[in-house]
């Protein structure tokens, strides 16, 4: 399996404090990574570096294109962004222009743009809004717009920063549905960045930042089995975590299970 990303000696910082002091990372092509942290600890900024937002000095390669000057455009056609800042991102009037404007330049026809615009809002349910001005849209709705821009190119990465902010429980049902059949059927490389680990549990590999270093990256698995270094990274256990966790003490369950599902049925064999 190839690097859909390479990051080696990564330092960033600015107003004295530093971001990132040698930092490295690599996540491997058709992987679902999520990268968690608490506030302040470098996702965002990390994923502004990904995308040639901010500069820094690094070795990045993405899907095989070093980041530099001569490279960018080819790297950008790489990803699709969400970005966790929201003010002001929207370039078009109604909903139905923001979904074609990904697409303009793609040499598609009239009718290509019109199906490709028909299919992806009907899976994020814009498609009863595609005319609304993009300034009446609800929280909700501008997020899965914003998702729905990122997705429409089909682009073999993902780098989605806080994808799940503004949703309620359904929306994000729906998100996390179409991003797991992007993942599986596309083959796709999906970064995400969380602050909350119920939503890490969405994807398949864990990251862990804290002080600007990856202080643990594995299977979520695993990760989620490290509960002392996750606490003093500042994050919470999802519950099901927790929920183990105290079954295992009462030796009512033997090892960490994480859907629900198998716990009930581990409990009452």
């Amino acid at each position: 399996m190839k690097d859909a990303i390479r990051i080696r000696n990564l330092i960033y910082g600015y107003d004295d404090r530093m971001f990132f002091d040698h930092f490295n990372l690599v996540i491997q092509k058709g992987t679902f990574t999520s990268i968690a942290g608490k506030n302040g600890s470098g996702k965002s900024t990390l994923i502004q570096i990904l995308c040639g937002l901010k500069k820094a000095d690094a070795n990045i390669h993405i899907n095989g294109y070093q980041m530099c000057g001569r490279n960018i455009c080819s790297i950008r056609k790489q990803l699709g962004v969400l970005l966790e800042n929201r003010n002001h991102v929207f370039i078009k009037d109604t909903v139905r222009e923001e979904l074609e404007f990904p697409l303009e330049n793609l040499n598609l026809s009239i009718d290509e743009i019109k199906e490709k615009v028909e299919k992806i809002s009907k899976e994020f349910r814009l498609d009863k809004i595609l005319d609304l001005s993009v300034s009446k849209l609800r929280r909700g709705e501008r997020q899965r717009l914003l998702l729905a821009t990122a997705l429409i190119r089909k682009p073999p990465i993902l780098l989605l920063d806080q994808p799940y902010l503004g949703l309620d429980e359904k929306d994000k049902k729906l998100v996390v549905s179409i991003l797991n059949r992007y993942h599986k059927n596309e083959h796709a490389t999906i970064v995400q960045t969380v602050e909350d680990l119920e939503d890490a549990m969405y994807g398949e590999d864990i990251v862990i930042l804290s002080q600007g270093k990856a202080i643990l990256f594995d299977t979520k698995e695993k990760v989620l089995q490290e509960t002392k270094i996750i606490k003093a990274a500042g994050l919470q256990l999802p519950f099901m975590v927790s929920l183990s966790n105290k079954l295992k003490y009462y030796g009512l369950v033997d090892h960490l299970i994480l859907d629900m599902d198998e716990m009930v049925d581990a409990i009452w064999k």
